[in-house]
């Protein structure tokens, strides 16, 4: 197989994991939406819902986090909607801070300041490539 060829099929599986997460994205947020008491999707992420009532944050969490992470780029996982990334940057001891998680819809909740992350997937954090395990999300 030449060079090139690998490349293209490289590529192409890429691309169709990306469609793949986007259908699925809006799979579980149609199953949030139509289930109105739901806190999770069926693949376990948090509901629009629960993200918004069930979040509690601890202040004192948050300044220990900063002065841990002082001059730091932070990867949060779970992030939920980004609340703990905002405050952490609010105090501008943190010099970067990128925020996942796994919810139905989290870049539209989080005005794109999270982006979707399916945790039972295997991914590259450097170029945040997804591919599959055989756990669904």
């Amino acid at each position: 197989m030449s060079t090139l060829v690998l490349r293209f099929e490289v590529h192409r599986y890429f691309y169709i994991m990306e469609i793949r997460s986007i259908v699925q994205d809006r799979l579980q947020t149609l199953i949030c939406q139509q289930n109105h008491q739901a806190s999770t999707s069926d693949t376990g992420g948090w509901c629009e819902s629960a993200l918004w009532h069930r979040h509690m944050t601890d202040q004192h969490l948050v300044d220990a986090l900063a002065k841990l992470f002082a001059g730091q780029t932070v990867v949060g996982l779970g992030d939920g909607r980004g609340v703990y990334r905002n405050l952490l940057l609010e105090t501008g001891k943190i010099w970067t801070y990128d925020a996942f998680d796994g919810a139905p819809n989290i870049g539209n909740i989080s005005h794109g300041q999270v982006h979707r992350l399916c945790l039972v997937w295997n991914f590259r954090v450097a170029s945040l490539r997804l591919q599959p395990s055989d756990q669904k999300c």
